[in-house]
């Protein structure tokens, strides 16, 4: 094979190598492979200090001996490791052409012996070791490797969920923590919700405790052969010694199950006989806790959600099973339980929303005992209490008490408490708390987001929020009482804050506001008249800043420079309209809509380039779903922390609280302009 020209010098100066070797239109693994080949071992490559700090060996199961491997014989494992390393030596094999052709074109630059299988195996070990998601300038996400940064290690619960953003202004790589990480502590990262199995076999290690362990089991037998009930209990029986790791034991007692939380997932080849089949072979496992999904081909056929009691629903599923498999989850310690607090929102929406997302409902709070018990039991909730004090108590001692929290907006009465909440979580910084700004989940706010991070509507000019949303008068409750966080600037003003922070990636540092009470008075539970101190319209005016934390996107104007928003808000009258959100750039625009969930984007000559369809209230409906389907992706048995990558932290709820305080500050001296921004949050980020 005659040299490809524009390899000509592939060390000289016409062409860099990464250039060279990708005019043969190799596709862009195998290229990054070669490259790594290649360049490792020149002196002078820009790259040498990295490539003389790595391993000469990387201890996985792609590298590993004949001997090593037949020892997994008999085992799971075998046949993983087998067919991954034949996969890689038929990726090696299928180079050849191309590796001939440059070692016979380029004998003294390209010697046989610098791309070997051995050397190409370790290249790939390389990129599986230590290669991360980095987004560049262009948007394009690309898998990279990052000096220093490549020394980050794995953990189910990472700091890190998403990938890294190039800051072209600062000229540095920036990883953002989705949770705190205290100084001296171990940063972590995520290489994927990946089992024991598969981190041996690419990565050389494998975790104690993994919560995405899996352990194979298979039962062959033929149509109709024996009692498909007690297939499905001896399919039952092994989960039972899982209550954490891997199965050690598949002849142990059912009984062990008892008491247990977490969840099974049951992969069938063939189909379930019977309703009443599956639910015997439940009955016989002595099953008290888990919900136990059935699949098949990867589609799920059956449920039991089993009660504290022990009974619980079937879903029915279809008829005979020649054959089948099962797939163990390890299960979680605690499992997926929610507590609601409070008896309006929570029930009428995160209920019956979180259920269909996957979640369990287990206790509902409220101030009144009785109220609590009633409305507990009407929705099938098994526990019913009242003896937290304030909102403020939950969240800490939740925080303090190791469970996970989700907290409703506004995240408190007060910056003040907002710190006290935050210091909490600090002291405690593996427990997840987010703040439930569910429109962050939206697939409107999601690719309006993208939209504006790319430019596709150049520099953002201005911003308008119009938010008429008519309260029912009725009696005096807390949304009419400031002292309980009442009024349309915490309700509804708390999510276009967090919308604005959230979509264009800013803070805001100052904000003029003015605030009134259009409605005075309201009766009481006696029909006495009693004094609203919340107010019920707000008129804002924000300057947003670019967040120091992310790269300066293309709605940024210059590094100084700063977007105007205005909003205007009420919650009294009769007119409804269609609430917005407006971004006027200077190639487009794009509109949001809050109330019904639906994004349009146009160019500078007002064509539509890009839309969603909205499919009612964000709020109740898609919002809170999107939502409940992410923590339950989060924290149930794939333990997929980046699917929580929009959640508004605690910090972001903290900052939304010093713009409300502000807001109301500045509305005491008659729209007198407020810093609205504490920049010590900026360093938590």
């Amino acid at each position: 094979m005659q040299p490809v020209s524009p390899c000509a010098d592939i060390h000289g100066e016409r062409l860099p190598k990464g250039q060279a070797l990708a005019a043969l239109g190799i596709e862009k693994d195998p290229l990054l492979l070669l490259y790594t080949m290649i360049d490792r071992h020149d002196k002078d490559s820009d790259f040498a200090p990295f490539w003389a700090s790595l391993p000469e060996v990387f201890m996985t199961g792609l590298s590993a001996t004949e001997e090593e491997v037949s020892m997994l014989e008999g085992t799971p494992a075998h046949t993983t490791f087998v067919e991954a390393r034949q996969h890689i030596r038929e990726q090696y094999r299928a180079a050849q052409p191309v590796l001939q052709a440059l070692t016979a074109a380029y004998p003294d630059d390209i010697t046989p012996d610098l791309v070997t299988e051995d050397k190409f195996i370790w290249a790939c070990e390389l990129w599986y070791s230590y290669a991360i998601e980095v987004e560049y300038v262009d948007g394009a996400v690309r898998q990279t490797l990052v000096p220093i940064a490549h020394l980050l290690n794995h953990s189910p619960w990472p700091h890190i969920v998403r990938y890294g953003r190039l800051d072209a202004a600062t000229d540095s790589l920036r990883l953002r923590a989705f949770r705190h990480c205290a100084a001296g502590e171990q940063c972590f990262l995520s290489y994927g919700p990946l089992p024991n199995l598969k981190l041996l076999l690419f990565y050389g290690f494998a975790l104690p405790d993994n919560p995405h362990d899996t352990v194979p089991i298979t039962f062959e037998a033929e149509k109709n052969e024996g009692d498909v009930t007690d297939m499905l209990e001896a399919c039952l029986k092994p989960l039972l010694d899982s209550y954490r790791g891997a199965l050690q034991q598949c002849s142990s007692h059912a009984s062990a199950l008892e008491g247990f939380a977490g969840g099974v997932h049951v992969y069938l080849k063939g189909q379930l006989t019977s309703e009443e089949d599956f639910a015997e072979a439940v009955s016989r496992a002595n099953v008290k806790m888990p919900t136990i999904a059935v699949y098949k081909d990867g589609k799920k056929v059956a449920e039991h959600v089993a009660s504290e009691t022990g009974t619980g629903s079937f879903q029915k599923v279809q008829d005979e099973i020649p054959g089948f498999g099962t797939e163990v989850k390890a299960p979680l310690i605690d499992g997926i339980r929610v507590a609601i607090i409070g008896t309006g929102w929570g029930v009428k929406v995160q209920v019956p929303q979180f259920r269909a997302a996957g979640l369990r409902i287990f206790a509902l709070y409220s101030r009144d005992q009785k109220r609590a018990s009633q409305i507990a039991a009407e929705n099938g909730i098994t526990h019913a209490f009242s003896d937290y004090a304030s909102l403020l108590s939950v969240d800490t001692e939740a925080i303090k008490a190791g469970r996970n929290v989700l907290v409703d907006k506004p995240l408190c009465l007060n910056a003040d408490e907002g710190e006290e909440i935050l210091k909490a979580h600090q002291e405690h910084p593996n427990q997840l708390v987010i703040v439930d700004h569910e429109l962050r989940f939206t697939p409107a706010f999601l690719r309006g987001r993208d939209h504006l991070r790319r430019g596709s509507i150049g520099t953002v000019l201005v911003v308008e929020a119009n938010v008429l949303f008519p309260v029912p008068t009725g009696n005096f409750t807390w949304w009419a009482d400031a002292s309980m966080g009442g009024g349309v600037l915490g309700a509804i003003g708390s999510h276009i804050i967090d919308a604005l922070r959230f979509l264009l990636d800013a803070e805001i540092e100052e904000v003029s506001a003015n605030l009134k009470t259009l409605l005075k008075e309201l009766p009481d539970e006696e029909g006495r008249p009693k004094q609203v101190t919340s107010d019920d319209y707000a008129c804002l005016q924000f300057k947003l800043v670019p967040r120091a934390s992310v790269q300066r996107g293309p709605a940024w104007a210059s590094e100084d420079s700063h977007i105007s928003a205005h909003a205007t808000l009420a919650s009294r009258g009769k007119a409804r309209v269609d609430n917005q959100l407006i971004f006027s750039g200077t190639q487009g625009g794009v509109i949001i809509s809050s109330s019904m969930g639906s994004l349009i984007v146009t160019d500078e000559a007002g064509k539509v380039i890009d839309s969603v369809r909205g499919r009612g209230n964000p709020f109740a409906t898609t919002g809170t779903r999107a939502l409940g389907e992410a923590l339950q992706k989060a924290l149930g048995p794939e333990q997929d922390m980046s699917a929580l990558e929009p959640a508004a932290r605690l910090e972001d709820g903290v900052a939304v609280q010093y713009v409300i305080d502000a807001a109301k500050a500045s509305s005491l001296e008659d729209g007198k302009w407020i810093r609205a921004w504490n920049s010590n949050l900026e360093d938590s980020y």
